[in-house]
């Protein structure tokens, strides 16, 4: 895996006019003090009672992705590199239009 801990491309104007990108880890913060189960548990039923849009699933995912980075900050993890592959065909399959007629 090359990528290491989940990141977001962040924009800057310069003076110039230009825009320079740069990379920012994402933060994830322990919400109440919940343990690992108990986050999961509620992403997956926000997940459940959200609309699926677009915008629900891909911020859901990378709730999911920041936690497991979190927890495990290994890249060679066998449950990380399964999760996150997951993950990978997921946001891949979520971007690709329905085959149902």
């Amino acid at each position: 895996m090359e990528e290491k801990a989940p990141a977001r491309q962040v924009g800057y104007r310069n003076p110039d006019g230009s825009v320079t990108y740069i990379s920012q880890p994402k933060k994830w913060g322990n919400p109440a003090g919940k343990t690992r189960s108990q986050v999961l548990l509620a992403i997956s039923d926000s997940v459940d009672t959200q609309p699926l849009t677009q915008e629900n699933i891909e911020d859901s995912l990378d709730q999911v992705s920041a936690i497991l980075w979190r927890e495990f900050q290994d890249n060679d993890h066998e449950l990380y590199k399964s999760v996150n592959h997951l993950i990978h065909y997921l946001r891949k399959s979520n971007n690709q239009p329905s085959q149902v007629k």
